[in-house]
């Protein structure tokens, strides 16, 4: 079973990932914050973290190099989730 860390403020959007996840036996790990996110990435070490960018507290920009410089990420696949596309955005987060 993939351990997938969803890292999301909105409620409709976490529901609807978590739904998605799970049909395909997918352990999921939730948080809401950007702090939260770093925190349950250390602790549970996932294989997968879909990242929001726009959070309360750090945004997941943030979250994501706190998470890469902790070095306990190992071989965790960072998604950005984000609504931006405009021209530098897919660029910027990559």
């Amino acid at each position: 079973m993939k351990k997938v860390l969803v890292v999301e403020d909105d409620k409709n959007n976490m529901r609807l990932i978590t739904k998605l996840l799970e049909t395909e036996g997918c352990e999921i790990i939730r948080a809401e914050t950007g702090e939260e996110g770093v925190r349950l990435a250390i602790e549970t070490k996932p294989e997968v973290i879909l990242m929001d960018i726009k959070l309360p507290g750090i945004d997941g920009l943030e979250a994501t190099k706190q998470i890469r410089a902790s070095g306990s990420d190992g071989s965790s696949t960072i998604i950005a989730l984000t609504s931006y596309a405009m021209a530098g955005d897919r660029e910027k987060y990559l």
